[in-house]
Order: C-alpha cells, then sequence, then structure tokens
C-alpha cells in the first residue's frame, strides 16, 4: 500500500534526524540504505520485487 506524502514527509524528517550527526554513510552503509527506504515504507528492499 503506497504512502501518503504526509507519512514520507513525517519519516524522511526523521531519517535525517537520525542520521545528521553521521560523518561517513559508508561505514554503516547496509543499515543507512535500509534506512532510507523505510521512509518509503520498504521494509525489505530485496522482497520488492516479488
Amino acid at each position: 500500500m503506497p504512502l501518503s506524502w504526509e507519512i514520507i514527509q513525517a519519516n524522511a524528517i526523521a531519517f535525517s534526524e537520525r542520521w545528521k550527526g553521521v560523518h561517513s554513510e559508508e561505514v554503516q552503509g547496509q543499515t543507512f540504505t535500509v534506512d532510507f527506504f523505510r521512509v518509503f515504507g520498504i521494509d525489505d528492499p530485496e522482497k520488492t520485487g516479488e
């Protein structure tokens, strides 16, 4: 089910707050990527094509 723009915006704000103190996303690359996908309601990017 697609997320509303309001939910995506709230998720994006929360995401940016969680990551604003991180100096290198590369160190936590996988965590960063998974957390980014969650902004859009995707919990497991590997299962999106099923």
